[in-house]
């Protein structure tokens, strides 16, 4: 995983990166073109994989080193960490410095963030989306990235995955569940 900052990243505009205070540059197309389809996106709905409202640095770093051997991310990949806590804001950027940060306060703020962050992919130059988490509100989202053609990945606990995301109409076949351990 690149932490030191380089822009061959490609994140989205509006967001910026944990530990650093300045925009997110907007995507080269020649960039773009040249990481082709090998590009991920991870996104993870921290506060539901960690199963607590709050978090301290330590949840964070045991979700990722737990995230990281599932994922196994690349160089060029992408990760959205979702938080609506303050907070756990600045114990997932503290914890996993270079991924972009979606954040939003409230109710479903995190899972909001993610999906605004979600939404602002070129789905054409990215080969999967790994989701980390399973609440309902992200069915839509995940039927849309997965009937573009790039295949879903859904990594949840059994007891916090909605129904949406296993089956409801419009299910795909590009979308595959798989249940984390206890």
């Amino acid at each position: 995983m690149n932490t030191d900052g380089n822009p061959e990243l490609n994140l989205p505009v509006a967001y910026e990166r944990s530990l650093q205070n300045k925009a997110i540059e907007k995507p080269v197309q020649k960039e773009v073109a040249m990481l082709g389809s090998a590009r991920r996106i991870i996104a993870i709905d921290i506060e539901n994989i960690c199963r607590k409202p709050r978090l301290s640095e330590g949840d964070v770093l045991k979700a990722r080193e737990a995230i990281e051997a599932i994922a196994e991310p690349r160089d060029h990949d992408a990760v959205i960490i979702g938080t609506s806590h303050s907070s756990n804001w600045l114990a997932a950027a503290s914890a996993w410095p270079g991924a972009l940060q979606a954040f939003q306060r409230g109710h479903n703020g995190a899972d909001l963030a993610i999906i605004s962050a979600l939404s602002s992919y070129d789905y054409g130059t990215v080969s999967e989306v790994l989701f980390f988490g399973g609440d309902g509100i992200f069915a839509k989202t995940l039927k849309e990235i997965a009937q573009s053609g790039t295949l879903v990945h859904v990594f949840s606990h059994a007891d916090c995955t909605s129904q949406s995301i296993y089956g409801a109409p419009g299910y795909t076949s590009n979308i595959k569940v798989t249940t984390l351990g206890a």
